[in-house]
């Protein structure tokens, strides 16, 4: 319970933090190279989870958690764009959106 807890505060902490770097992404260290740590975290939990105890259900479900979270970042992409405009568009060219120099 102790682990789950400290992934859900870090998980807010660094969502928290994403969103003060966008008023200047090019400043924040490791915000230069991918936008959404905290949605990579939440794909890296569920393949994970699959890859601890593999089967067809957990394979689907592993998958259908990867479908939502990537319709979550792109929702998420356009609600930054609508409330940080140009900025964010700069930000968009430079960084990736979960892996470094990847995707």
């Amino acid at each position: 319970m102790k682990e789950l807890i400290i992934f859900l505060l870090a998980s807010a902490f660094f969502a928290w933090v994403s969103r003060r770097a966008l008023l200047n992404p090019r400043a924040h260290g490791f915000y230069r190279f991918w936008a959404w740590e905290f949605i990579l975290a939440l794909l890296l939990l569920a393949w994970g989870a699959f890859l601890k105890d593999t089967s067809l259900v957990g394979f689907a479900l592993a998958g259908g958690a990867s479908i939502a979270l990537f319709f979550t970042a792109l929702c998420d992409e356009a609600e930054c764009r609508r409330h940080f405009g140009s900025a964010y568009v700069e930000y968009m060219k430079s960084s990736k959106r979960f892996l470094p120099l990847l995707f």
